[in-house]
């Protein structure tokens, strides 16, 4: 990938188990990056990219019942809250 993925952003009003994963467009598992509890707090997760082949990439947030996929083709950045 050209790019390095821009850093992942959020924040906890109190303790949760958290998974934050990328997948490829075919929706394959390309990364985990959290798979533990997070206390309450504000997170910045960087994630370097340049190891995975061209292709658009998402990341899935998901802290307690709330989950998030963000669409990442390099640079594009829209979050679709699924809650």
């Amino acid at each position: 990938m050209s790019d390095i993925l821009r850093p992942v952003n959020f924040s906890l009003p109190k303790g949760k188990f958290v998974t934050l994963k990328v997948y490829n467009s075919l929706g394959e598992e390309a990364a985990v990056l959290i798979n533990s509890f997070k206390n309450a707090g504000s997170y910045e997760i960087k994630f370097d990219g340049n190891e995975l082949s061209n292709d658009v990439y998402f990341y899935e947030l998901k802290a307690g019942s709330f989950s998030s996929i963000n669409v990442k083709p390099g640079i594009y950045n829209t979050w679709l809250d699924k809650s």
